[in-house]
């Protein structure tokens, strides 16, 4: 005997000599399975028969043996749902290797007609199917075939599913909670601003009074300029009288008023400007002429422009 675990041995002398007997009696080979000894301290077996190449018979045994804690350690790091899903293993011969958690009954969910039907299936991907365990509780079964021939098959009953899908129920009544209340505040906005005219008229108002009254402000500048010029061009010919329309634009009539013309002279000899220039001289005139009156404290009057 040679064992990794105790080097070389008589047989006699071996741990499992129990299984080493089972498997020459038995005589399976390359199959998982539980052997006597072996399944006592929590092993599962995999034995292949090392052939003579001159006969038929065979010169020894090559046996692998694997924790099943491990096994149960890694389900447990590679699924959230170790903890309450039941995972059994069948070999060949259907017959359960193992079952995560360790102690429970195989029996309890694998039932010989999900068996069968798991069985018939031919094909290795897997699939799903929906059964009853011993206390007719509902079960779902998800298997998978290795080409060695085990099935791996794993076990959720259905009250344990939903109590782990549990949370996606409450944030998906939350959500149809919160856009519920959002509609019923738009219907109501919608509803109040649809069914409230005076609102809307007295808004409606508001605007144009606004709006007329910023025309109002824009406009007054250009109709005084323009009455200015009227007058000074002896060109009034309005039904209102000058008096009137004075105090409309806000212009003094008892005083002092004095008409100061200002003209730009030599403006294009010897090239001082050009023709295009005129309009940009007009304007920085003006510009002097309104600073040098708001400079003064004792002369008030308006800037005009005429060709």
């Amino acid at each position: 005997m040679l064992s990794t675990s105790s080097g070389h041995q008589a047989v006699n002398d071996f741990r499992y000599k129990e299984d080493i007997e089972w498997l020459e009696q038995t005589g399976l080979d390359g199959q998982w399975m539980n052997l006597p000894k072996g399944q006592e301290d929590g092993y599962i077996s995999f034995s292949l028969r090392l052939p003579m190449l001159a006969s038929k018979q065979f010169q020894g045994l090559l046996v692998m043996q694997v924790d099943v804690n491990q096994i149960i350690q890694y389900f447990s790091s590679v699924s959230m749902l170790a903890k309450v899903q039941s995972i059994v293993v069948l070999d060949e011969r259907h017959l359960p290797l193992f079952q995560t958690p360790q102690g429970s009954t195989p029996n309890q969910y694998v039932s010989s007609t999900m068996i069968q039907a798991i069985s018939a299936d031919s094909g290795k991907k897997g699939n799903t199917l929906r059964g009853t365990d011993s206390e007719g509780e509902p079960v779902y079964y998800s298997y998978k075939k290795s080409s060695s021939g085990n099935v791996y098959i794993s076990i959720m009953p259905s009250r344990l599913m939903l109590e782990q899908l549990g949370w996606i129920r409450w944030i998906t009544f939350s959500a149809v909670l919160v856009l519920l209340a959002l509609g019923i505040m738009i219907a109501f906005i919608t509803l109040r601003r649809a069914y409230n005219p005076i609102q809307q008229w007295v808004t409606y108002l508001t605007k144009e009074k606004t709006w007329l009254g910023e025309q109002l402000d824009r406009s007054i500048p250009p109709l005084m300029e323009r009455l200015l010029q009227q007058w000074l061009a002896g060109n009034y010919i309005h039904s209102p009288t000058l008096y009137d329309e004075c105090r409309k634009y806000g212009i003094p009539v008892d005083g002092v008023y004095v008409t100061l013309l200002v003209k730009v002279e030599n403006l294009f000899k010897e090239g001082r400007f050009k023709p295009e220039d005129k309009p940009i001289i007009t304007f920085a005139i003006i510009n002097v002429m309104n600073e040098l009156l708001a400079n003064s404290d004792h002369l008030h009057g308006n800037v005009l422009h005429d060709h």
